[in-house]
C-alpha cells in the first residue's frame, strides 16, 4: 500500500450557494404584552444580580432570587419543549453532552 494517498472528491454537478430564508425564523413567537412582561421579569432579574454583584444583597435575599430565577429558567425550558416538540430523550441527550463537556475542563 502505498505510503501517500491523495483523494479528490468532486461533485458530479455545479454546486449552488445555500439559499437562506427571507427572513431569519423568530426566537421569540408570543403577543407584545406577553413580550413586554417576559422583558420586564428579565430585567428585574438582571437589577438583582447586579446587586449581588455589587455587594449590596444579603444571604436571604440571594436565596430568594436564585429560587426566584430557577422558576423562570424551567418554565422557559418547558415552554420551549412545547413550541418546538423537544422531549424527554432531547434532555437525555443534553445532559450527556453536559456531562461529558464538564469532565473535559
Amino acid at each position: 500500500m502505498p505510503k501517500k494517498v491523495e483523494m479528490v472528491l468532486q461533485s458530479s454537478e455545479p454546486v449552488k450557494p445555500m439559499e437562506l430564508p427571507q427572513k431569519p425564523p423568530k426566537f421569540f413567537c408570543v403577543d407584545h404584552a406577553t413580550g413586554r412582561a417576559f422583558l420586564k421579569d428579565l430585567i428585574l432579574m438582571v437589577g438583582a444580580f447586579r446587586e449581588i454583584e455589587d455587594g449590596k444583597a444579603d444571604e436571604s435575599q440571594v436565596k430568594i432570587l436564585s429560587k426566584k430565577a430557577q422558576e423562570f429558567l424551567v418554565g422557559i425550558g418547558d415552554q420551549l419543549m412545547i413550541d418546538t416538540g423537544l422531549n424527554e430523550k432531547d434532555i437525555e441527550g443534553i445532559t450527556k453532552e453536559l456531562n461529558n463537556e464538564l469532565k473535559k475542563r
